[in-house]
C-alpha cells in the first residue's frame, strides 16, 4: 500500500522528484519507489505515479479502464486544433498509428535516409569549433531536428525557428501537465503550432502531388487513407514530440554510458 507523505498540502514524493537531487540520481530514487512504494499519489500531477513493469503494462493496454486525459495531452490538441495520437484511444489511436509506425521502421531508415543522415552527422561535426564542445546545443539538438525534417519530408528552414516552434509547444505541454496557470504559455504555444501546421500544409500539398515511392513521412501518408488534416497533425506531433524525446534520450544515453565506462567499452565494441 502506498504511504502518502504530505507537507503543506504537496507530496513529499513531489517536493524530491522536481528537485535538482532526482536530475542528479533518478536511478537510487526509481529503485526504492519500485522496492518500497510502486504507487505513489502526486499533487503536482493530480494523478498516480506507477512504478512497476506489470502495472504501467496494465495501465497502457486496460483503455476500457485508463484512457487518455485532457490534461496531460490536450496541450497538443489545442495547439495543433485537433485530435493527435497521444489523446486518442484505440481503435482510432491504433488505426492511425498503424499508418505511421511503418514509416518509421529500421527497415525504411536504413534504406531510405541513412547516407543522408551520415552526411548531416559529418556536416554538424564539420561546425564544432575548438577543442570541445557542448552535445546537447551543440550536437543532438541541430542532429534531431534537421533527421526529423528529412524525415518528415521537408528542410524546415531555418532550423534554429524549428527549434524554438517545438520549445514553445512543449512549455505549453508542460505546463498543463503541471496543473500550473499556462497563458502566456497557452499563447505562445498556439502561435508556434499554427506556424507548424501552415507549413507542413502547405507542404503535404507539395509533396502529395507526385509523391511516387518517396518514403518521407508527408508523401507515404499522402498515398494512405488519411485525410490531410490528419496527416499535417501527425507530421507537427511527430516533429515536436519526437525532436524534444530523441534530444533528451540521446544526451540521457551518453550521460550513462560515461557513467557506466563497462558499459560504453560494450557499445564501442
Amino acid at each position: 500500500m502506498t504511504t502518502l507523505l504530505t507537507r503543506d498540502g504537496i507530496s513529499c514524493h513531489d517536493t524530491f522528484f522536481w528537485s535538482s537531487d532526482y536530475c542528479e540520481n533518478p536511478e537510487r530514487a526509481n529503485a526504492r519507489w519500485l522496492a518500497e512504494e510502486p504507487i505513489w499519489w502526486s499533487e503536482r500531477l493530480g494523478g498516480a505515479v506507477v512504478v512497476r513493469y506489470d502495472d504501467v503494462k496494465r495501465v497502457m493496454t486496460e483503455h476500457a479502464t485508463f484512457g487518455q486525459s485532457p490534461i496531460y495531452d490536450g496541450a497538443f490538441v489545442d495547439a495543433f486544433a485537433g485530435p493527435t495520437l497521444p489523446a486518442l484511444d484505440p481503435p482510432d489511436h491504433n488505426v492511425l498509428r498503424k499508418m505511421v509506425a511503418k514509416h518509421f521502421t529500421v527497415q525504411v531508415i536504413e534504406s531510405g535516409f541513412s547516407e543522408r543522415i551520415r552526411s548531416i552527422v559529418a556536416g554538424i561535426i564539420e561546425e564544432f569549433d575548438g577543442e570541445s564542445f557542448e552535445i546537447y546545443h551543440d550536437c543532438t539538438d541541430k542532429l534531431v531536428a534537421r533527421v526529423a525534417a528529412l524525415l518528415i519530408g521537408g528542410d524546415m528552414g531555418d532550423p534554429r525557428l524549428l527549434a524554438e516552434h517545438n520549445a514553445a509547444v512543449i512549455r505549453y505541454m508542460r505546463k498543463t501537465r503541471e496543473r500550473k496557470d499556462h497563458t502566456e504559455e497557452r499563447a505562445s504555444g498556439k502561435e508556434a503550432g499554427d506556424a507548424l501546421i501552415a507549413y507542413l500544409s502547405a507542404l503535404y500539398d507539395e509533396r502529395s502531388r507526385d509523391p511516387g515511392d518517396a518514403t518521407d513521412l508527408l508523401a507515404a501518408l499522402s498515398r494512405t487513407a488519411a485525410g490531410k488534416d490528419e496527416a499535417v497533425r501527425m507530421a507537427a506531433l511527430s516533429l515536436v514530440a519526437g525532436v524534444d524525446t530523441t534530444v533528451r534520450g540521446i544526451a540521457n544515453t551518453l550521460l550513462a554510458l560515461l557513467r557506466h565506462p563497462d558499459q560504453l567499452d560494450v557499445v564501442r565494441t
